[in-house]
């Protein structure tokens, strides 16, 4: 994961891009995906996942259609990536970089 987030994030605070940058969201899902795949087979792990998972009752279900719910409600991106890329990626108001150097 490392290597794909020094490909997508560009390298200095100068250069930061956005949490919301498409790129860096569709690689916060599957690197999401990836550790919640990862931590449901461990443990009481997914009692802890449960805080992050969308609303899947009835009354959610007729005001989105089901087809349009998301598993997950919420996603911490810029905590996953300073996690994971720990040494590596740095963020500032201005969004999130790798560190040169």
């Amino acid at each position: 994961w490392r290597n794909v987030i020094c490909d997508i994030l560009p390298r200095g605070a100068d250069e930061a891009v956005a949490a919301i940058d498409k790129e860096v969201r569709l690689l916060a899902v599957a690197l999401w995906r990836d550790i919640a795949e990862w931590a449901e087979k461990e443990g009481d792990a997914m009692r802890h996942l449960e805080l992050f998972t969308g609303d899947q009752s009835a009354s959610g279900a007729a005001t989105c259609g089901a087809a349009l719910q998301a598993t997950w409600a919420f996603i911490p991106a810029t905590d996953l990536f300073l996690v994971v890329g720990e040494d590596l990626v740095g963020c500032t108001l201005e969004g999130l970089f790798t560190v040169s150097g």
